[in-house]
């Protein structure tokens, strides 16, 4: 029987694997050791029991040659139906939109975080819907540190998504209607 509602964690730089996985499965590797762990992961995708893959690579991808060195992530073919999620630096580095180049993160290593938000079906599941729609690989290793919107710009975000709403464009439930309702302050002065 297939367990849904535990996420199994696997390994790969400490060669660890499951004897028999099941269900969801996180999936640790080097970036620079996709490649080499093909046959794990062809064997991993092809286990009957195994109804999805989320392969969290982690560091930089050493294997192209020239100047993409580092920067290209080489994928094997055994993980075109699995999301990769690609942690370059595990703290992430920060950037703000109209800012210079991004900069490495002060603080901690936020893999364990990462993992952790991966283990709860929830988030996996949605983790794997999203790899579906935009294509197998992403990074969450970029922070976007926003600068604070003000008042007004935030009661236009409002008024736009509530025209939004109108048009039957999205749906929203009755507690998000409330949070909606809930961003800015005063409204804006009509135009």
């Amino acid at each position: 029987m297939v367990n849904t509602t535990e996420v199994a964690l696997v390994d790969l730089r400490t060669g660890g694997c499951p004897p028999e996985p099941s269900g969801r499965v996180v999936v640790l590797d080097d970036a620079d050791s996709l490649v080499e762990h093909a046959e794990s992961y062809l064997a991993l995708t092809g286990e009957e029991m195994v109804t999805g893959v989320v392969c969290v690579a982690v560091g930089e991808s050493v294997n192209a040659e020239g100047p993409h060195d580092g920067a290209v992530l080489e994928i094997p073919a055994a993980l075109t139906y699995a999301a990769i999620l690609w942690a370059g630096d595990t703290r992430g580095v920060e950037w703000a939109p109209g800012s210079k180049a991004p900069r490495p993160a002060t603080g901690t290593d936020s893999l364990d975080s990462l993992i952790a938000a991966l283990c709860v079906p929830e988030v996996f599941d949605q983790v794997l819907a999203a790899a579906e729609r935009t294509g197998p690989a992403t990074s969450p290793g970029v922070r976007v540190v926003p600068v604070g919107p003000d008042a007004q710009e935030l009661a236009e975000a409002r008024d736009a998504v509530v025209r939004r709403l109108g048009s039957g464009e999205a749906a929203v439930s009755p507690a998000g209607l409330k949070d909606l309702r809930s961003i800015g302050g005063e409204r804006p002065p009509d135009r």
